[in-house]
């Protein structure tokens, strides 16, 4: 599973989106007085600690009425260029949780300064999953498709040049989400109803950003299989996705881990977990803080590689229920060693940032969403 990575750097940056929570809904953008902040927090890879933690962007008062009405925007969905320049979404709610607005954010290498590069109102024309294609370039997606597909778009990082882009061909609008679009060179991986043999669930696919040499994924079982929120490899030739709606074995039943695929003749074939479903008591405090029954499903979503092949940034979900309506008991960002996938190391950057603001009662009412880093050069 892995190539025997060695470090040449001993620091990466990880942006993430952090809050506290209210409600019982540990969501960046939901629940009564929403609305994560960004953060940068600085980690020594070698020491396995947090040197830094810095607020990019705090969440920000967007709605005013009655008593207690008070809404507050989110930050979400951060995406890093090669060069440094940062990217967001902005996810604006009323007080009674009806989204108003969104907005992709950028901010240029060493800058302060924040512009909005595409704005919209309502799921049809609001962006989402920003993802640098360049660093002049940056992709997203709107639900502006038939049947609510979504569909791919461009922007450059001076907010000209918005155009729609072709994305994957084959892939049928069965209404399934088609999300987190993210380039390696020219090749495109996103996720989304599949092939029509497979329209069931969503499954990942790649092609050229042309929308040209559509691969799938052998998934096994497609009935009951879906693989979402897919990403790259640092050097491209692996992806790893979520595997969701199918039963891990074990006592915790049903967890959603993590999967690696290869490419194979055309054919994206999985090699397996990238890690165990780790014991409740292998992870970080936090989640000690918690019954364990309402730890019993973990879901390890929205990951990305961290610089070298043996680390990635993952957000953990803690719950009871594989109900989708129902909210987790707590969401982390964790960054984890997963050198060997039978004892993986978790590294609890939500806690850094917690630490770092406080004045909670208790550490686990912080939560973490989405996340990405960089090497620090």
């Amino acid at each position: 599973m892995h190539s025997g990575s060695t470090y040449t750097g001993t620091h990466v940056d990880i942006y993430l989106s952090s809050g506290y929570s209210q409600a019982g809904n540990p969501s960046c953008d939901t629940g009564n007085n929403g609305g994560c902040g960004l953060y940068r927090v600085r980690w020594n890879l070698t020491m396995g600690y947090a040197e830094g933690v810095e607020l990019v962007e705090g969440r920000t008062v967007h709605y005013g009425g009655g008593s207690g009405a008070t809404k507050y925007s989110g930050q979400i969905e951060p995406a890093l260029a090669p060069g440094g320049g940062l990217a967001w979404i902005r996810r604006d709610r009323a007080a009674d949780g009806t989204e108003t607005a969104a907005a992709l954010q950028y901010r240029a290498p060493g800058s302060s300064t924040t512009q909005t590069l595409v704005s919209g109102t309502g799921t049809k024309t609001r962006p989402q999953w920003p993802w640098f294609v360049d660093d002049d370039r940056l992709i997203f997606e709107r639900a502006d498709g038939p049947g609510d597909m979504r569909t791919l778009y461009e922007v450059g990082t001076d907010g000209a040049g918005l155009r729609g882009v072709a994305g994957p061909t084959g892939v049928n609008s069965t209404g399934s989400s088609y999300g987190n679009p993210q380039t390696h060179g020219d090749a495109l991986v996103s996720f989304g109803g599949g092939n029509p043999e497979n329209g069931k669930y969503p499954q990942p696919h790649v092609s050229s950003l042309s929308g040209t040499s559509l691969e799938t994924f052998d998934v096994g079982n497609p009935d009951h299989e879906s693989y979402q929120h897919p990403s790259w490899s640092p050097d491209g030739r692996r992806v790893m996705a979520t595997r969701q709606y199918a039963v891990e074995g074990g006592s915790s039943g049903l967890h959603r881990l993590l999967y690696v695929f290869e490419r194979n003749a055309g054919v994206w074939v999985s090699q397996g977990r990238l890690f165990d479903a780790p014991a409740l008591s292998s992870l970080p405090p936090a989640f000690q803080q918690l019954q364990p029954l309402s730890c019993s499903l973990l879901t390890f979503k929205y990951a990305q590689w961290c610089a070298f092949e043996d680390w990635i940034v993952v957000t953990a979900f803690c719950n009871d229920s594989t109900d989708a309506s129902i909210p987790p008991a707590m969401s982390r960002v964790l960054l984890v060693n997963v050198r060997d996938p039978a004892a993986p190391a978790f590294h609890d950057v939500t806690q850094a940032v917690a630490a770092a603001v406080g004045g909670l009662a208790s550490d686990a009412d912080w939560r973490g969403m989405f996340s990405t880093c960089a090497l620090v050069t």
